[in-house]
């Protein structure tokens, strides 16, 4: 019907007709609406000042490089410290042994209790599907129950006394190889919210070979502020050659910010999950204790070498490397500055960490009489107490004598420490 040009040029007459604005009019509006923005940005800023001055100001502080770098360091150990109070805690692993002697079992049910009888390990009693539970008093959170599904009574010991009580123990100890077969071991995990020793109570459910269930109560287990100590957690991005060295560096940093004159304290710090802060309250003292140093290093290496970070002087080193037994730690054969005490001076600490002055009757000749004679190194050692605390020892090593120098962010954990430190050598 060609009506294809005629249908475009219809469509394209049908428009909007545009409307007539008076510019007057729409110069006004825009004025007002200008003057109007202005006004409230004014009062906007006028209030906002008048906030700023109602509110106290941050106090302005002047941070060192150095103090940057520690609270850099510490930051990071924080942020891989899990917050119990949000997700599960770091767990504290008592290893038992569980145990139950043969004789006393066999006569109170009624079997044959010769020797030659409980020499065979067929003959001896045994116990089934026994479950121990375990509760404290102690701040160790929820302790899971354990489980064994079969244990052997151990044969009869020499010394035993007829007629006593049957005895079931759980025993924190060291077993023999023969001894494996007639105990089971036990794990204890606690998830302490405060390093702090106490009493576990044990409590035990199991079943006779004749059907009878036996139920009661064991002896307690003691855990001991040993018990609570563990390596620092070490971030999952540090490379394992570096791990040496970021150990001693968390030790200088938290040595530092546990000293009473540090300006850190006012500092928090995340833990992971980002829901809890904490802040180091640092407290220090000082232990001396009067033993050789050949008996303090084979202590250290026995009880403390997990916990060694750093070693330090040529003679020490040339012992402690001799042992063999302290490895992946930080070598300082020149003894730092730093791992001075600042109220100490130089020149006393190289003659030992005490010394005795006194004037003769005759002729008022001044003598020295040292208490330890030439230092001989430092051991620097780095405890991580659960939750989130640490406890620091400086251990000045010398011939008949080494002064501790003790730093901790947990300061109740110090009535223990002494007590500690004492029986360690």
């Amino acid at each position: 019907m060609g009506i294809g040009s005629d249908k475009s040029g219809f469509l394209d007459s049908i428009k909007d007709t545009p409307d007539i604005v008076d510019e007057r009019e729409f110069d006004g509006n825009i004025n007002d609406q200008i003057m109007s923005e202005t006004e409230s940005s004014i009062n906007y800023q006028m209030m906002s000042e008048t906030e700023k001055i109602d509110r106290p100001l941050e106090p302005l502080r002047v941070m060192d490089s150095k103090i940057s770098e520690i609270l850099g360091i510490l930051r990071r150990h924080f942020s891989c410290i899990p917050d119990f109070r949000h997700m599960i805690g770091l767990k504290v692993r008592i290893s038992c042994n569980l145990r139950f002697e043969s004789e006393p079992f066999t006569r109170l049910w009624g079997g044959d209790s010769s020797t030659s009888v409980l020499d065979d390990v067929d003959a001896l009693p045994a116990v089934y599907a026994t479950v121990l539970k375990f509760s404290s008093s102690a701040p160790y959170g929820s302790i899971s129950s354990g489980h064994i599904p079969f244990l052997l009574g151990e044969p009869a010991r020499k010394g035993y006394i007829s007629g006593q009580m049957p005895s079931l123990d759980v025993a924190i100890d060291n077993v023999s190889g023969e001894e494996e077969t007639f105990r089971a071991s036990v794990t204890i995990d606690l998830e302490p919210r405060e390093p702090t020793p106490g009493l576990v109570d044990v409590f035990i459910e199991t079943n006779a070979e004749n059907g009878q269930i036996i139920h009661g109560q064991l002896q307690s287990i003691t855990v001991g502020i040993e018990d609570m100590f563990l390596r620092a957690i070490v971030p999952p991005d540090i490379p394992e050659d570096v791990i040496t060295g970021y150990y001693s560096d968390l030790f200088n940093a938290l040595w530092e910010a546990c000293g009473t004159s540090s300006n850190i304290g006012r500092e928090t710090f995340p833990l992971k999950g980002g829901k809890g802060v904490t802040a180091i309250n640092g407290i220090r003292s000082v232990r001396l204790l009067e033993v050789p140093a050949d008996s303090l290093v084979r202590a250290v290496e026995r009880y403390l070498a997990p916990f060694v970070v750093s070693v330090s002087g040529e003679q020490l080193i040339n012992m402690v490397k001799d042992g063999g037994v302290i490895r992946d730690v930080s070598w300082k054969d020149v003894v730092s500055d730093s791992f001075l005490d600042l109220n100490t001076p130089v020149t006393d600490a190289e003659r030992g960490p005490l010394h005795l002055t006194y004037f003769g009757n005759e002729d008022e000749r001044e003598s020295q009489v040292n208490i330890s004679k030439r230092n001989m190194g430092f051991f620097l050692i780095l405890i991580f107490l659960p939750p989130r605390f640490h406890l620091l020892f400086q251990m000045e090593v010398c011939d008949v004598s080494t002064l501790v120098r003790i730093r901790t962010d947990h300061w109740p954990c110090l009535a223990y420490v002494d007590d500690y430190l004492e029986a360690l050598c």
